[in-house]
């Protein structure tokens, strides 16, 4: 977060205001009470004693808002927000199966099993794999889409080659979000096992398009999801079981068809659109300034 020093350094000679946009905290909340974390990390942590006007925090689920409080910023100085979702997102398309079958030569009888993310330990991706493996044992009728890229890629596609399911699981990259959506709408179950968060733009993006979600029970996403109510959350400690969860709900479209259905309606509760989002951050901008 060098930038942030640079901003402030800039505001004091130019005597402006400064508003410092933090992006996600990653894990340094979680792993705070580590000293070598700290001191590795140092100038990220201390970029909460610079003296801003507001810190604006991406509430991704890392609880950056704690954070900011263990570096004793004032409450009033703290704007915890989440992203907004693109508002097409709700839009249906019912096309979208038959669409993307074609495109990747797969069969249309299949179900869809999706997850977006960027390949890192983080996400859990490796942990889904592992599962699909054992699934894969069981039953042939399904496919795993993977969109995103990062520095896992490599292993991970290696994984897929190494236990032969590379007729079974596709590795899409970057995305455009025209087609992401069509992925998602084509999609019959969702997954993100994310080590720390998974309040992220994919996940509402998920929840958007009324899909079926299957994702790690942190203290975040609990918070936004009930547990067999809008999704099926698992515990880390229980991944494990998550080859058997996804064959229940392979095999139950009722139960699929209603916590999809609930994950809508949840979006359409808390998630704001970008522009509204946007008019929120304005309208503090010009409060800051008009002072």
């Amino acid at each position: 977060m060098t930038s942030a020093f640079i901003s402030y350094l800039v505001s004091k000679i130019f005597k402006t205001r400064l508003l410092i946009r933090v992006y996600g905290t990653r894990q340094l909340y979680w792993i705070y009470n580590n000293f070598f974390f700290r001191l590795k990390e140092f100038r990220d942590y201390l970029t909460f004693k610079i003296p801003a006007d507001y810190f604006i925090i991406t509430n991704d689920g890392n609880f950056g808002n704690l954070l900011a409080r263990r570096m004793l910023v004032p409450e009033a100085k703290i704007k915890y927000w989440r992203n907004g979702i693109d508002g097409d997102f709700f839009k249906e398309e019912p096309q979208a199966k038959e669409g993307v079958c074609r495109l990747l030569k797969i069969n249309s009888s299949f179900k869809i099993i999706t997850s977006t993310c960027r390949l890192i330990p983080d996400y859990g991706v490796d942990k889904l794999i592992y599962s699909l493996v054992h699934l894969a044992k069981k039953r042939k009728d399904w496919v795993c889409l993977i969109c995103g890229s990062g520095p896992m890629e490599k292993e991970l596609k290696e994984l897929i080659k190494k236990n032969n399911l590379s007729e079974k699981v596709f590795f899409l990259g970057i995305v455009d979000r025209k087609t992401i959506k069509k992925i998602l709408y084509a999609s019959d179950i969702f997954v993100l096992l994310a080590k720390y968060h998974n309040c992220t733009n994919t996940m509402w993006e998920a929840m958007a398009t009324g899909r079926c979600i299957l994702t790690t029970k942190t203290e975040a996403i609990k918070e936004i999801l009930k547990d067999g109510k809008e999704a099926v959350l698992v515990s880390p400690d229980e991944f494990e079981a998550i080859p058997e969860v996804l064959e229940e709900l392979l095999d139950n479209e009722e139960l699929r068809e209603k916590l999809g259905k609930n994950a809508r309606k949840r979006a359409e509760e808390i998630l704001d659109t970008w522009e509204e989002r946007t008019e929120k951050e304005i309208a503090l901008l010009e409060n800051l300034v008009g002072r």
